[in-house]
């Protein structure tokens, strides 16, 4: 189950926030019961989040307050040449750096243990690896020159490559293939070329979305009408526009059943499309093979500005995922990738995430028009590391 949902943290968690969990209550006896806790992905974790754990821990378990976590064996497992956690109106290294648990007081009281052994890629990969690690840790902010090997001329071929001309892949290959890009907007036009090649059943479903927090006399009263709200598509919320084929694949945005890891980044497969019901199924995991049936929730967004509106969207929590934005990316593992460098990366550890996703570079293709080459063809693309970290 993830962090959030364990330790009762609000989708929008203020750092200042100790959830409020009775020491009798189910949630409360496990946390004060459990010896061992493990935590994926530190590295994309507000330092706020592990130091509110730490303070609940100490409140469930009064006896020993005087010890870190309450006495409990942490486990926190991540690559810091990943991505780090999103800063609002901040997308600068450092700002990223400043609330990552590197910078936290728990930091230094963990022992570091480093994996040596990389489980994605082939053992044959032995000069690709090398090459990952230096392009994660290079802070020179040169540019990284990406192989002419991995090249291709035009969105059309990347398309090709990752998911072969015809698209006739069985069920079980299709979500071992995966297109990449940093934005959302190359994002969502690869998913509709894509999905424009299916020739199946499709819907259209389109959201209800309500303004909460209305103000007739301000002078932004416009900016909550419906039809501007339908407009919006805020970062974890699904469009209000969802245009989907069976055969789609496509990505779960807020955690359904965590205990059968319908989680939000889990990817699917749309089998049947009904008007209120999306049947899909898993491919992977503990739960292989499933079929789920999905239907639309209320999902909530805050716009903590002044003048920003705050809705709520009545939709199925989901979008296509033949391409995903890098960052939703971290933790997928493909067996043919396609990465979309249009837009350049402009975050700590996009270009490592989205090349490290593959098992063998052989499967890596990349297209970046209209950049700049250096005397081998190879191309070049900025590679943004953050100063501040530590990779040990």
């Amino acid at each position: 189950m993830t962090l959030h949902s364990a330790f009762r943290f609000g989708i929008n968690h203020e750092p200042d926030q100790i959830p409020s969990i009775p020491v009798q209550s189910f949630f409360g006896r496990r946390i004060i019961e459990s010896k061992l806790v493990i935590i994926d992905e530190i590295t994309m974790l507000e330092k706020t989040v592990l130091e509110n754990v730490d303070k609940l821990c100490r409140i469930l378990v009064p006896q020993n307050k005087h010890l870190p976590f309450a006495g409990k064996v942490v486990v926190i497992s991540g690559d810091w040449k990943q991505s780090l956690p999103v800063v609002k109106n901040s997308p600068s290294p450092e700002a990223q750096v400043a609330v990552c648990l590197q910078s936290s007081n728990l930091y230094p009281m963990f022992v570091k243990t480093r994996l040596t052994q990389n489980m994605r890629l082939q053992p044959s990969e032995i000069q690709f690896k090398e090459w990952l690690y230096k392009l994660g840790t290079d802070t020179s902010g040169d540019k990284i020159a990406i192989p002419k090997s991995m090249i291709v001329e035009s969105r059309e071929e990347l398309i090709e490559f990752v998911f072969d001309k015809g698209f006739d892949i069985p069920s079980s290959d299709m979500l071992k293939r995966l297109m990449l890009a940093p934005l959302n907007r190359s994002v969502d036009l690869n998913n509709s070329i894509v999905l424009s090649s299916f020739d199946t059943a499709s819907i259209d479903y389109y959201s209800v979305d309500r303004c909460t927090n209305e103000n007739p006399l301000s002078p932004y009263v416009a900016d909550s009408d419906v039809s501007a709200l339908n407009k919006l598509t805020p970062s974890g919320l699904p469009a209000h526009h969802i245009h989907l084929k069976v055969g789609s694949i496509i990505v779960l945005l807020r955690n359904l059943n965590t205990s059968k890891a319908l989680c939000n980044g889990t990817r699917l497969i749309v089998k049947e499309l009904q008007m209120n019901l999306i049947l899909a199924e898993t491919i992977s995991g503990c739960s292989n093979g499933m079929t789920i049936g999905i239907s639309r929730v209320c999902n909530s967004y805050v716009d903590e500005r002044p003048d920003g509106v705050s809705f709520e969207r009545f939709q199925f929590p989901v979008r296509e995922a033949f391409a995903m934005t890098i960052t939703k990316a971290q933790g997928q593992t493909c067996e043919r990738l396609g990465i979309d460098l249009s837009d350049e990366p402009f975050a700590h550890g996009q270009l490592y995430t989205a090349l490290s996703r593959a098992t063998n570079s052989k499967f890596i293709r990349v297209y970046a028009p209209n950049k700049p080459k250096d005397e081998d063809s190879n191309v070049l693309i900025n590679n943004v590391v953050a100063r501040g970290l530590t990779f040990d």
